[in-house]
Order: structure tokens, then sequence, then C-alpha cells
């Protein structure tokens, strides 16, 4: 397979920002993340918003791909679950940003996964103890509060 060069991202932003003005970020995604050909250049957007309606989003694709004569996808970052927003923001690259918006959303996405990491640790944690507390033979558990919500 061979691959066309990425366009300039200030042909690519020019492109976009004659169909979508919000638009905040562009970022260059890598195919394999979101199953796209190999030939396919994959673009994952921020959108001044909550998230780009989606025919909007179609039509700015069909745009740039028309515009650079090559085969695109763009993707809504918003609209994904927040550990696919991590996966192509960290595999991705940002091409451009209007302003510190693309920085804040990344610095929200880092925090969150923080935050759901900690949650994991402490769920995980008293999965182990419940695990342990049912482990104990019956003379030893008998002093403890009972983990079953009928007892």
């Amino acid at each position: 397979v061979e691959y066309s060069p990425l366009p300039p991202a200030e042909r690519l932003v020019a492109v976009l920002l004659e169909v979508v003005p919000a638009l905040s970020a562009l970022y260059h995604l890598h195919p394999s993340t979101l199953r796209a050909d190999a030939r396919t250049f994959a673009f994952g957007v921020l959108y001044d918003g909550d998230r780009l309606p989606p025919m909007e989003l179609w039509f700015a694709g069909r745009h740039l791909a028309a515009a650079v004569a090559l085969q695109v996808e763009l993707t809504d970052l918003i609209a994904l679950p927040t550990h696919n927003q991590l996966k192509l923001v960290r595999s991705g690259r940002r091409l451009w940003a209007r302003d510190q918006t693309a920085e804040l959303y990344e610095h929200t996405l880092t925090r969150a996964e923080d935050v759901l990491r900690d949650q994991q640790a402490r769920l995980l944690a008293d999965i182990a103890s419940t695990i342990e507390a049912v482990k104990r033979p019956a003379s030893e558990r008998s002093t403890e509060p009972s983990l079953r919500p009928d007892a």
C-alpha cells in the first residue's frame, strides 16, 4: 500500500473552518484506532458546543475529502466514551487548536482517567478484602459484621 503524505495542517483547518466555523481543535488519528483503512486519513475534531451534529460531521468529512483528494474519516471526540477519547488523543497528534480549549480538554480527560483508576483500585481492594474474609474459617468470621444483606 502506498501512502499519501498528510496535507499541511493549515490547509486541513482552512477547509474544515469553511463548513465548521466552531471548530476548536483537530487531531490526526492513527487509522488502526478507528479500524479505518490504512489509506484513510482519520481525524478527530473538537467543536465549540456539546457535539457536532452527525450530518454536519459527515458533510465536513466529505468536504475535506474532496478538497484534499484523499479518503477522510472524521470523528467527533466528545461523542465518544471517555476511554475511547483517551485512546484516540493519546495515539493521535494534535494538528491545530484555536485556543487553550484543547489543552483543557486533554487535561480534563487525564483527570477523569485518574479518578476512574482511583475508584477502580478502591473497588478492587474492597473485592479482595471481601474474598479474603469469606475464605477465613467461620469461627474467625463470627466477630466481623456479616457481608450478606440478609444477616
